[in-house]
């Protein structure tokens, strides 16, 4: 009984570990660049009354800090941008991501 135990454990631990290992973490922040700007998106999800126009689709989705426009290191391939009515879109706009309107916007540091 105890040999077949054992090794149960043990892959039961090594498949832990390689698990729980596997995180991958960037040193990038979350990010969708549109019109030179890159803007950090947000929990906050906004109602389809407040959406305008579309702005444009995400071309290309990376692992690095976005440098071209309608690129992003959050968002998928596809993802659709949208003004958000009654905001500056050199401020916020609005990613619809998995049928849900995110939030994303400029963020000043000081």
């Amino acid at each position: 009984m105890k040999k077949i135990i054992i090794p149960i454990l043990a892959l039961i631990l090594f498949g832990s570990l390689i698990v729980g290992c596997s995180n991958v973490q960037t040193d990038y922040p979350s990010v969708v660049r549109w019109n030179g700007q890159n803007y950090f998106p947000s929990a906050e999800t906004i109602p389809l009354t407040m959406i305008g126009e579309q702005l444009g689709t995400i071309k290309k989705q990376i692992k690095t800090m976005p440098k071209k426009d309608f690129e992003s290191n959050v968002f998928t391939k596809g993802s659709e941008l949208f003004e958000v009515i009654d905001n500056d879109t050199s401020k916020v706009i609005a990613v619809l991501f998995d049928g849900e309107y995110r939030k994303a916007m400029i963020v000043e540091f000081r």
